[in-house]
């Protein structure tokens, strides 16, 4: 017996200290769920130290520690993918001081490193493409896509450049040629030869003349400080000619004819991957606008392929530049509260409803087991009993006054145009039996009806930055259960519901409310008679007075997350061509520069007279002309053949036979 007191010392230790345990439990879980994240883990660890064999502890603890490891990690990965490398190195730093040796904020530190040394290349890359290094550029991003092949910027401007060296190659046309040259010509009714004859010899310009050129054919065309290709448009187009530029210093002169065209036409083949417009849809964009027939569209890949000329090809990228368009996305905050009041008041005395009168002693005649007049008048006073239902008086002594908030607060983020539905509530089922033909017995079926909170969006977003909005609100709930004969369980359900169309602005507030529920129901229970009396029968009477109001509140706010990204002018308004050669050049004369007006040395018919070199123009001023003169016999043309490199540029000019 001696052995007892210390025992029950040693078990009053053992609930105190796991009392004291599941204190600091509870004061660390409350630290965490207030946010204090770091101070609850630190408690947490504390402990589970001092309960290594407490598996409810260290399970919380593990999990924890995971839940916000992997909360700074996500938050260091985001400040790394927005190149804020000083607060992501930090972030990740405080994730190994508070758990060591965590592999994923390991790899982060490293992946900073070489973000880090991959923007400096960047930098380096784009200052080498300014400066028209273009080379060194393309090698400096190969190395930074050759550690990060994922580096969304490295791949863009190495694509930019290839995209410009490309178009380069396929532009036989560079910034230098001589037909960009700003020339001064004044020519009436001159012989086509002699025309391109003086063009060749002051610009250094080839020309090639196909065989069903005609060369007896006159020309007039006065153009002052205009580019020499511009001139050339103007000049063929009056003859029903057209040309095909071979090189910086190389042209091709062939009829405008649509065969002649089909054979020396050059043609394109050009594949676009559309991102966001569908390519059926571009399809028919390329046939209307374009008049494009070798088109071919993949749905899979959300491809287009089209080949045509290169003129129309131009024009095909520009329309599709300005369709395919990320489209805008909205963010709603919808919130939705319902707020109800509920009050009640009942006061007053009940009395019981029932009187019942039965015998006081089981009937033991075998007849219908009823009293008869004659038993009633033999029998004693003990014979009969007069009972109630139990209890027998009810005083009523209630008054409840209530409030309740239902809240759903979702947030949904929905593209424009598309529609977005939001259920808060319940399916709940509803049995269906069907009676089969010829006596083949019945089958049930369950449907589900949807109870409860049901939201519809519908958003537009204007380039205004505001955002129309179609709201369906549906709130129901069940309001009964009936029971069929059959046995069948159906619900009567009551149900509020509201549709509107409002606009918005980005980030306004526009609140729905009025959807009003009000229940007055006023009740008493009186004694009979006496319950009407003015002062006595409300002693013996029980009054209920009941009120329920409820009020359904929508609150909704569209925030826009991405609007539609107009293109510039380039892409929405240009030259298109003619309606025989869509994305052809345009028929001007450009007035550039001033005009220098030097003598000419000879008369005719009109002059282009060269000046010494000065960059890329020719400044040249037309003759006097002279006083009309007989007109001459046209020379035979002679084929000469087409200058070479090192010849006299002279005699540039060769006829394809």
């Amino acid at each position: 017996m001696r052995h007892w007191p210390l025992a029950g010392i040693g078990l009053i230790a053992l609930i105190l200290t796991g009392c004291a345990g599941q204190q600091a439990f509870s004061d660390s879980k409350q630290l965490i769920s207030q946010g204090r994240t770091e101070e609850g883990l630190a408690a947490l660890n504390k402990v589970v130290a001092e309960y290594p064999d407490n598996q409810e502890y260290r399970a919380y603890y593990i999990r924890q520690r995971e839940l916000q490891a992997d909360r700074m990690v996500r938050e260091a990965d985001n400040l790394r993918v927005n190149e804020q490398f000083e607060a992501a190195e930090q972030k990740y730093r405080s994730v190994l001081n508070t758990f060591p040796g965590h592999p994923r904020a390991e790899d982060g530190l490293k992946r900073v490193a070489t973000d880090r040394r991959h923007l400096q290349l960047l930098a380096d890359a784009e200052k080498a493409k300014q400066g028209g290094h273009v080379d060194k550029a393309r090698q400096l991003l190969r190395q930074a896509l050759s550690e990060n092949s994922r580096n969304t910027k490295a791949r863009k401007m190495l694509s930019e450049i290839n995209t410009a060296k490309h178009r380069s190659d396929m532009t036989p046309v560079g910034p230098d040629s001589p037909l960009n040259a700003l020339v001064t010509l004044e020519f009436q009714q001159a012989p086509l030869p002699a025309i391109f004859d003086v063009l060749s010899r002051s610009t250094g310009v080839n020309f090639v003349f196909d065989k069903d050129v005609k060369l007896d054919a006159r020309a007039t065309i006065m153009a002052k400080n205009t580019p020499l290709s511009e001139a050339l448009n103007v000049l063929l187009t009056g003859q029903q000619l057209t040309k095909r530029v071979l090189n910086d210093r190389s042209v091709l002169i062939y009829p405008a004819q649509p065969g002649r065209q089909r054979e020396l036409e050059e043609l394109r083949v050009k594949t676009f991957y559309l991102g966001n417009v569908d390519a059926k849809s571009a399809l028919g964009l390329i046939k209307t606008v374009v008049k494009t027939r070798d088109v071919f569209v993949d749905d899979k890949l959300n491809m287009l392929v089209m080949r045509d000329t290169p003129e129309a090809i131009a024009v095909a990228e520009k329309l599709l530049a300005s369709q395919d368009l990320a489209e805008p996305e909205v963010m709603l905050e919808v919130e939705v509260m319902e707020i109800s009041n509920a009050k009640l008041l009942e006061l007053g005395v009940n009395f019981p409803e029932k009187v019942t009168i039965s015998p006081a002693k089981a009937i033991t005649d075998v007849g219908q087991g009823l009293w008869t007049i004659g038993d009633l008048r033999n029998s004693t006073r003990d014979a009969i009993r007069v009972g109630n239902i139990d209890p027998a008086l009810v005083i009523n002594l209630k008054n409840t006054d209530g409030a309740t908030n239902t809240l759903a607060n979702p947030r949904i983020r929905v593209k424009n145009r598309d529609k977005a539905k939001i259920h808060i509530g319940d399916r709940v089922p509803v049995i269906t039996t069907v009676s089969l033909p010829n006596g083949g017995g019945t089958s049930e079926s369950v449907n589900y009806l949807d109870v409860g909170l049901k939201v519809d969006v519908e958003p537009l977003v204007h380039l205004n930055d505001e955002v129309s909005i179609k709201v369906g609100l549906e709130v129901s709930n069940i309001a009964d259960e009936v029971t069929s004969k059959q046995g069948l369980v159906t619900y009567k359900i009551g149900s509020r519901t509201a549709n509107t169309s409002l606009r918005l602005k980005d980030g306004e507030t526009q609140v729905l409310a009025g959807l009003i529920r009000q229940e007055d129901i006023q009740s008493a229970n009186r004694f009979p008679l006496l319950g009407k009396l003015p002062v006595l029968g409300r002693l013996l009477s029980s009054e209920k007075s009941q009120l329920n109001k409820s009020e359904l509140v929508l609150m909704i706010t569209p925030r826009i997350l991405r609007n539609l990204d107009i293109p510039d002018i380039n892409n929405t308004e240009f030259d298109s061509g003619t309606e025989a050669a869509v994305g052809s050049e345009s028929l001007r004369l450009s007035n550039r520069g001033s005009e220098v007006k030097v003598p000419a040395s000879g008369g005719g018919e009109g002059g282009f007279v060269p000046q010494p070199d000065m960059g890329n123009q020719v400044p040249v001023a037309p003759p006097s002309l002279p006083p009309p003169a007989p007109e001459p016999v046209p020379a035979q043309p002679v084929e000469q053949p087409l200058v070479e490199s090192g010849q006299n540029p002279n005699k540039s000019n060769k006829r394809i036979q």
